[in-house]
């Protein structure tokens, strides 16, 4: 008998504590759905640290700075025309320091004998291919009968292949005893020009002996055995095609 209460107790005790358990949970979950347990909300402030606030405030100033696209443009437009205008007076010593202006204002410069010497000097010396290429264009289109003679001074004194190419095509050379084709000549024997350029040399010494020769191809044939044996094969090839082509 004394078992037999004890074990209802027990029983008794168990399913007290589960419909407390129970009955607390179906609180809690209906105090989640309807509102009616209201939880406290910790408000958090996010704050930029100082350094980032420096940088987006920098940013900022870059992007919609106080000086616009428009003013900077026409501050380096008056640059360009202050360099173009002392470029003009020739005084193109003066603007070694300032490659990219010089670059640009060689663009529309015109060499004379006056300016010769400083132009030459500039392609010569200058570390910049741009301020070199347009300066030799400057002189190649040069009024004066010496500009040749100071382009074959720059292709001397350059290692560039593109400075070369360029050269050679602006050279003038309607006879083979000019000048510039006994030069050429001179220069198919150079270890230190490309093949490239020595082709470009022999095109030009065909086309001054088919000048030269005004319809007799002797003269242009004789080339084949006045030049190196690298450059004799494309002789034979631009001599064949002028033929067919009749120039």
């Amino acid at each position: 008998m004394w078992f037999s209460l004890a074990c209802l107790l027990v029983f008794l005790l168990v399913a007290s504590w589960c419909y407390f358990f129970l009955a607390k949970s179906t609180y809690m979950i209906n105090a989640q759905v309807d509102g009616s347990e209201s939880r406290p909300r910790v408000e958090k402030t996010l704050k930029p640290s100082a350094s980032a606030s420096d940088r987006l405030t920098e940013l900022r100033s870059y992007v919609s700075g106080s000086e616009s696209f428009e003013d900077r443009k026409r501050t380096q437009d008056a640059e360009v025309e202050s360099t173009v205008g002392l470029i003009e007076g020739g005084d193109l010593n003066s603007l070694k320091g300032n490659t990219e202006a010089l670059a640009a204002a060689l663009e529309t410069y015109e060499v004379d004998d006056t300016s010769l010497d400083d132009a030459t000097e500039l392609a010569i010396n200058s570390n910049d291919l741009s301020v070199t290429t347009r300066a030799i264009s400057a002189i190649a289109k040069a009024d004066s009968p010496y500009a040749d003679s100071a382009l074959m001074e720059i292709f001397s004194s350059v290692s560039d292949e593109q400075a070369h190419t360029q050269i050679i095509r602006q050279l003038n050379s309607n006879s083979l005893y000019s000048e510039t084709s006994q030069w050429m000549f001179q220069e198919l024997s150079s270890e230190t020009v490309s093949s490239e350029t020595k082709y470009q040399m022999a095109e030009k010494l065909v086309t001054a002996a088919i000048i030269e020769g005004q319809g007799d191809w002797s003269l242009a044939e004789e080339l084949e055995y006045q030049v190196p044996y690298e450059v004799q094969e494309y002789i034979k090839r631009n001599l064949e095609i002028a033929r067919t082509t009749g120039r």
